[in-house]
């Protein structure tokens, strides 16, 4: 069984569309569910993975280290300020408000799946199993 903090994240989602140059700041309330005080620092991660990485910068939260009695909330602001020079595409961003970590199963890919469309040689797959895979 894993322990972890009892948090309400509300909204738990959010979405915005900007332009470069603009900036939209979002609030975010945060209900501590435990019988004690936690202390929150909330973090912008940034997935690795993806075309568009944005920079962690652009995103800040304040505060930025609170301790929450248990059962009460505290309201965090979310400001998003996109660069004036940024190319317009779609980023994408978590905040974590703890740093625990959620261990879950991940299921690998086959070896080539994600870039198959590079490929301009043909491809001899009778003796790679991950390769047949793919078209199975």
């Amino acid at each position: 069984m894993q322990n972890f903090t009892k948090l309400e994240i509300s909204p738990r989602y959010g979405n915005t569309q900007l332009q470069p140059g603009e900036n939209k700041e979002m609030i975010v309330t945060i209900k501590n569910k435990e019988t004690k005080s936690i202390t929150v620092s909330p973090i912008v991660v940034v997935s690795p993975y993806g075309e568009y990485l944005m920079d962690k910068e652009w995103i800040t939260v304040s505060p930025a280290n609170i301790e929450i009695p248990a059962g009460a909330s505290q309201k965090f602001t979310l400001k998003v300020v996109i660069p004036g020079r940024c190319i317009y595409r779609l980023y994408n961003a978590n905040i974590a408000f703890t740093d625990e970590r959620c261990r879950h199963h991940i299921r690998t890919l086959p070896k080539l799946c994600a870039f198959l469309q590079s490929i301009d040689q043909p491809v001899d797959a009778s003796n790679d199993p991950d390769i047949k895979s793919i078209y199975k």
